[in-house]
């Protein structure tokens, strides 16, 4: 999100975009989508520290390895932080931008990445003529830990050829 926030408003200075895990924010998204926000983190708010510390891995993460030092990583950050980050994530995904970026793309997920976020990112590459998709297998939403040998050759071939 804080690359198509950036490519957006100086596009003088980024030659092309890396989402992993991304959705488009142009036009924006609902404003009925906005009234999950307080539910979404509502009921996370219920959820105990240590129950939201696994849950929040295991759900971005598919590698054991990864989803214990995901856990470790936001256990440090604090699930207040999290969740305050997620608000404003939701935000940004709400109120969008008013014109899709125009630098070259490329989306990568991981196919084991929720549902919600591979269909927007498949709609994404399928609206944006020029656009790079990449599906790392055994890989969930950080897909660049799930599997770095599969994103790591995705990510260089791209940057080759559009440097």
């Amino acid at each position: 999100l804080v690359t198509q926030q950036v490519a957006y408003k100086y596009p003088n200075r980024v030659t092309a975009t890396v989402h992993l895990g991304g959705i488009p924010v142009h036009p924006g998204y609902p404003a009925a989508f906005k009234a999950i926000i307080p539910l979404v983190l509502g009921m996370s708010t219920l959820i105990p520290r240590k129950y939201f510390y696994r849950w929040f891995a295991q759900h971005r993460a598919v590698s054991p390895d990864v989803q214990d030092y995901m856990e470790r990583s936001i256990a440090k950050f604090g699930k207040e932080k999290v969740l305050h980050l997620t608000k404003e994530m939701l935000k940004d995904i709400i109120s969008g931008l008013p014109e899709p970026v125009t630098q070259p793309l490329m989306i990568i997920f991981g196919e084991k990445e929720t549902s919600f976020v591979r269909k927007a990112a498949s709609k994404w590459h399928a609206q944006t003529p020029g656009s790079t998709l990449n599906i790392v297998p055994n890989a969930g939403h950080i897909a660049n830990q799930d599997n770095p040998e599969v994103f790591n050759s995705a990510l260089v071939a791209f940057l080759d050829s559009n440097t």
